[in-house]
């Protein structure tokens, strides 16, 4: 189903979309990685929706080293853990 989502936002915004390219590679590492994490759903969601501050708070429940790599892959900085979440300047 998430394929399918993921699929058809793709198609919507066409392939040479850098937003669309960038969150197709960021939904395949999370993917890969955390699939079985149960906030996958909600995590996914707020990418695919383009919800910056969602996407940030669903990932602060992933580990540190996943969080990271997935927000410097979807928005391509550094991120910043404050208060327990990790947040990006």
């Amino acid at each position: 189903m998430l394929r399918r989502l993921v699929d058809a936002a793709c198609q919507v915004a066409g392939e040479t979309h850098p937003g669309g390219i960038v969150r197709e590679r960021v939904y395949r590492f999370i993917s890969a990685v955390g699939i079985n994490r149960s906030n996958f759903n909600e995590t996914v969601s707020a990418l695919l929706s383009g919800n910056r501050e969602r996407f940030t708070y669903e990932l602060s429940f992933w580990p540190a080293d996943v969080s990271t790599y997935a927000l410097r892959l979807a928005f391509g900085s550094e991120p910043k853990a404050i208060n327990g979440a990790i947040k990006s300047e």
